[in-house]
């Protein structure tokens, strides 16, 4: 499957494949096959886009937790860092999209490490974006997030 996607040009690169693989082995119950992938995944040329850059991430920290890995709470912080990095872009080009993803996985990563009132402020401002965007699937997805 790779060599043909090589072959078609596949735009998405082969990052988008690894973490789709990733996601499937974690899913069977395999986190070394998992971690492996997302490796692969977070190198490609051409790099992943961002938002599937903090999926990637988030994919390792659920790893990790699969694993009861001691390097949990590293991997959080990774997504934590990189996710409010790519806020600070995102709120600075008004990006709707970007900053919705990187509000959730902020949200997430700080959640995991078990700082629910950052969690919470990180998901307050969506809320007001999904009714600018017209989107209320997105709106219930970030309410039930912040029921968690």
């Amino acid at each position: 499957l790779r060599a043909w996607l090589k072959v078609v040009g596949d735009p998405d690169g082969p990052g988008e494949l690894e973490l789709l693989t990733a996601q499937c082995h974690l899913d069977l119950g395999y986190p070394d096959a998992a971690d492996q992938a997302l490796g692969a995944a977070l190198g490609a040329h051409p790099p992943l886009p961002a938002d599937r850059r903090l999926d990637a991430l988030r994919l390792r920290g659920e790893v990790a937790a699969f694993r009861k890995d001691t390097g949990e709470r590293d991997r959080w912080r990774e997504l934590e860092q990189a996710a409010a990095e790519l806020l600070k872009g995102a709120e600075q080009l008004n990006d709707g999209r970007l900053r919705v993803a990187a509000g959730r996985a902020l949200a997430e990563a700080r959640a995991r490490r078990d700082d629910a009132a950052g969690a919470l402020a990180a998901l307050d401002g969506l809320l007001v974006l999904y009714d600018r965007l017209g989107d209320p699937l997105g709106r219930r997805d970030t309410q039930r997030q912040r029921a968690k």
